[in-house]
């Protein structure tokens, strides 16, 4: 029942863009309870549809500013986080794959990987 935890969910969504302030400071940095916001949010965000709408689009955004210079794990988690939102069809593909081109130009092996597996 989403709505008996939507004050929670308000809660949770706010300390999210507290943190999401803080990491866009010092992307570089890996930033371990940012991460575990960011795949918590992703696995509730299809249960809250206005404000987990918003959440693809705001971690799109992160990588698309910092993608270069963001700590690899980092960049890894939100990676995982879109493709968990798009296999729960939150949003559609064609929206992250500018960005997955992007992330191809990184010297990081798993990261293509995956990102190409999930890609084709």
């Amino acid at each position: 029942d989403p709505e008996a935890y939507g004050p929670e969910f308000d809660q949770q969504w706010s300390h999210f863009e507290s943190m999401m302030e803080i990491f866009k400071l010092r992307p570089q940095k890996p930033h371990d309870s940012f991460s575990a916001q960011v795949m918590f949010l992703a696995h509730v965000a299809p249960s809250f549809k206005v404000k987990g709408a918003a959440l693809p689009g705001l971690l799109i955004g992160a990588l698309s500013d910092s993608f270069e210079i963001m700590h690899a794990a980092m960049r890894q988690v939100l990676v995982q986080a879109l493709i968990l939102l798009r296999n729960r069809n939150q949003f559609p593909c064609i929206r992250t794959l500018p960005m997955y081109f992007k992330l191809f130009t990184l010297q990081d092996k798993g990261l293509r990987k995956m990102v190409f597996t999930h890609v084709v």
